[in-house]
């Protein structure tokens, strides 16, 4: 199972995956894909996986 956070905010989305990949595992970096402006995917310290999605504008 993994999580899917949603913002429309770049800069937003980029503390999200700061604060997920502390102490965690970094599965996708943070990066511009082609349906999302900032994208990536963290395992955290607990063992939960995120994936962190952008909508574009």
């Amino acid at each position: 199972m993994n999580i899917c956070i949603t913002t429309n905010e770049i800069e937003q989305a980029k503390r999200f995956y700061e604060a997920l990949k502390d102490q965690g595992e970094v599965n996708i970096p943070l990066h511009d894909a082609h349906f999302s402006p900032a994208y990536g995917m963290v395992t955290d310290r607990f063992g939960t996986t995120f994936q962190i999605f952008t909508k574009r504008a």
